[in-house]
């Protein structure tokens, strides 16, 4: 059984606690992160939606994921800033190319327009 005065020592240590970690929390959410080096890095991240299910998401060259019918998009975060070559591909459609700017602290949203591919119909 807890007495009164171990109470309150769990209760101040969660308050210290609390106070300890509530900065590392936010300057996660802010986009800080740890590089090899100890030292804090700002980062960005990359929101890339298709519309189209079965679309194949690339950033510069690398698969990222194949969107399905409840997941439409990638988001890839803790990116360096500058410049990404995004490729939305699909068998039935035409290839979605551009070239995105990650921010410090920013996340960048892109959604990728789809036209369906001309068919051809003397095939045999």
């Amino acid at each position: 059984m807890l007495t009164r005065a171990k109470r309150r020592v769990l209760f101040w240590l969660s308050v210290v606690l609390f106070f300890l970690l509530m900065p590392v929390a936010v300057f996660y959410a802010l986009g800080y992160r740890l590089d090899s080096n100890f030292s804090l890095k700002k980062t960005g991240g990359l929101y890339v939606a298709s519309g189209v299910s079965g679309s194949e998401i690339f950033i510069n060259s690398q698969f990222q994921k194949k969107t399905n019918l409840l997941q439409g998009g990638v988001f890839v975060q803790n990116l360096k800033p500058g410049r990404y070559q995004i490729l939305v591909a699909n068998e039935n459609y035409l290839p979605w190319q551009k070239e995105l700017e990650v921010k410090k602290k920013e996340a960048e949203i892109a959604a990728a327009q789809s036209a369906k591919a001309a068919v051809d119909s003397k095939k045999k």
